[in-house]
């Protein structure tokens, strides 16, 4: 437990001095800002935004923005630690491998949800909102958890892995297929939730719990095979 504490407060030090975090957080703040006032334009001016596309809008938006910060995290922290045999450092000196993942990851959340929390406060603001305070609190929560799941699961995935380009490039194919997906079908699926009715704020918390269980089953099948021998013993290279 102990060791927790000190792992929880030496880890943000790490990502705060990472020049990719820091870049990567402008950029989200920018592109949130403007994206904000484009929203708040057509909400207020032309009334284009209702609640439904609203949600969607920011839960996309969260869940996005969550997973494109810890995800490059994991590469500048974790597969660098790994290729500059930092972590094989840390384990040396007794710490426990899984204590020193959960550690990672717990923080990489934490830092890559300020963002996301901070544009979710800025639309409650919005008179399409319509959210309750449990459903706001549902809806950062779930898709916090989910983030954490799928940072947690990538860390202890690019340990097992020689070819540590693959794991960055496995990320970026992914989350682009991801807001592909949202953007290319959002009219299908409102128009299928309005016909249904189906309640949307369910169907996402839903939607959050279900993506965080097969997570958390992919991670269990790692995560007991998990070893400090064994990630020493795996060589990483940057190919």
């Amino acid at each position: 437990m102990k060791d927790q504490k000190l792992l929880n407060k030496a880890v943000p030090s790490m990502i705060w001095h990472s020049r990719d975090y820091r870049f990567n957080s402008l950029l989200a703040l920018v592109f949130s800002g403007v994206f904000y006032l484009g929203v708040y334009y057509l909400s207020q001016v032309s009334g284009w935004f209702g609640s439904d596309p609203l949600l969607l809008l920011i839960w996309a938006l969260m869940l996005g923005m969550g997973l494109l910060l810890g995800t490059s995290m994991v590469v500048d922290v974790t597969v660098k630690d790994k290729l500059s045999h930092r972590l094989d450092f840390f384990l040396a000196s007794g710490i426990d491998i899984k204590s020193l993942m959960l550690a990672y990851s717990l923080q990489m959340c934490r830092f890559s949800m300020v963002i996301p929390f901070a544009l979710l406060m800025a639309f409650v603001f919005l008179p399409a909102f319509e959210l309750g305070f449990l459903s706001i609190l549902g809806l950062f929560g779930s898709t916090a958890i989910l983030v954490f799941m799928t940072i947690l699961y990538f860390n202890v995935l690019v340990l097992g892995q020689k070819h540590l380009k693959f794991v960055k490039y496995l990320l970026f194919i992914s989350l682009n297929l991801l807001i592909y997906g949202m953007g290319s079908f959002s009219n299908q699926f409102l128009q299928f939730l309005a016909n249904h009715h189906i309640a949307l704020s369910s169907l996402v918390l839903g939607l959050n719990v279900c993506l965080t269980l097969v997570l958390a089953g992919l991670l269990a099948l790692k995560w007991r095979h998990l070893s400090k021998e064994g990630v020493i013993r795996q060589e990483g290279t940057w190919s």
